[in-house]
């Protein structure tokens, strides 16, 4: 499955454009981080430049094509955000320092078999952004012939990064882009952007991608088991790239589920003590895994939206943990619709609280005792969550 069939309606529109000549010179892809903005403007790039003409469905073998598959195709320009140069230096020497940190994004895309943009991996404590140095560098290329292919695509990924001084340059190009010149700007923000830029392009919206083709998309590129990339999508609400973290250095997705129903299990059956064992060795992890609270909120708001599925009699394919399928049916039919909304909703709250500097053991704490005290039935059905 190719990534822009993450994206069907957004890449229908597109084909159309190709086909009858009317792609615009500035396009705005809209969309959840990770969803595949840049993937689609690297599909349009070769469908542009294809040997065999400008067509929706690019041949894939001819040189231009394979060229551009590389990503050294001398009329694409993907540029990614960077850390500002050091001060002091002079500009040739920023210029080049600010091409040695896009070159070490392009080659950590050209080796991952699915790339996520992460600049706080790649340049921890600090700030990137697009830089003036970029566009000037761009102005300057722009202002030579058209060597080989059809069309030019300048690709700007997160493109509400762009300092002030680089989104003025830009919007002097946009007023006149060149011919046979795209420019494709891709942004999770796009009220950050100048809405004079925003004016200049044609706006496309990328939406989440669903839970069944993702499932299909990651399994099918990283040959992880299927159960844990469902889980995983599940968990990253539509965002390829957001599964890719999850699924990423070895995690098992599953295994942290079965843990965090554990300790739902402990609070639910009264068992205080054990659960502030295992808070307390979480709390000690959630200092160096800044996103475990988080996922575990995720993983019980996950295994409770199953549980409404079920008890609706909804297709069991829209459904996270299919592994527990049996599980799920069995504790749907055991707790009634009260307890199961309230749950959701104490989860949806806490889940807004995690961004609040609130401490991992308080918010641990705080959901599982509100959880326990959900409206429901005595006895066994209210203990029950697996």
């Amino acid at each position: 499955m190719p990534p822009v069939a993450l994206q069907p309606s957004v890449w229908a529109s597109l084909e159309r454009s190709v086909d009858m000549g009317t792609v615009p010179p500035a396009l705005l892809f809209a969309g959840l981080p990770g969803v595949g903005k840049v993937e689609a403007a690297l599909a349009l790039a070769r469908a542009l430049n294809c040997e065999a003409g400008p067509s929706s469905r690019p041949c894939g073998e001819c040189r231009s094509c394979r060229r551009m598959l590389g990503g050294n195709h001398p009329n694409l320009r993907l540029i990614y955000p960077v850390p500002s140069p050091s001060s002091g230096k002079s500009e040739e020497k920023q210029q080049e320092e600010v091409e040695v940190a896009l070159a070490e994004v392009l080659e950590a895309r050209r080796i991952e078999k699915l790339f996520a943009f992460e600049p706080e991996r790649i340049w921890p404590g600090r700030k990137a952004s697009i830089q003036i140095d970029h566009v000037r560098s761009l102005k300057r290329e722009l202002s030579y012939s058209l060597g080989e292919g059809n069309a030019r695509v300048v690709v700007l990924a997160e493109a509400h990064t762009m300092t002030t001084e680089a989104a003025n340059a830009l919007l002097k190009i946009l007023e006149e882009p060149g011919p046979r010149t795209h420019w494709i700007l891709t942004t999770s923000r796009p009220g950050r952007l100048l809405p004079t830029i925003r004016s200049r392009c044609r706006a496309m919206e990328f939406e989440p991608v669903a839970l069944e083709p993702l499932t299909e998309f990651l399994t099918s590129r990283l040959g992880a088991p299927a159960a844990q990339v469902r889980t995983a999508a599940a968990m990253a609400q539509g965002s390829p790239a957001a599964a890719v973290r999850l699924l990423g250095a070895g995690a098992d997705v599953l295994a942290e589920r079965d843990q965090a129903l554990e300790l739902w299990r402990a609070a639910q059956s009264g068992n205080w003590s054990a659960v502030e064992r295992a808070v307390e060795g979480l709390r000690f992890r959630c200092y160096r895994d800044r996103g475990l609270v988080g996922r575990i909120l995720r993983l019980w708001l996950l295994f409770v939206r199953d549980l409404l599925l079920a008890k609706a009699g909804l297709p069991e394919g829209q459904m996270a943990n299919l592994d527990r399928i049996e599980a799920v049916r069995k504790t749907a039919a055991q707790v009634p619709w009260e307890t199961l909304n309230a749950r959701f909703a104490v989860l949806e709250d806490c889940l807004a609280a995690e961004n609040l500097n609130v401490a991992p053991e308080v918010l641990l704490y705080s959901a599982l005792t509100r959880l326990t005290q959900a409206p429901g039935p005595t006895g066994a059905a209210s203990r029950q969550v697996s």
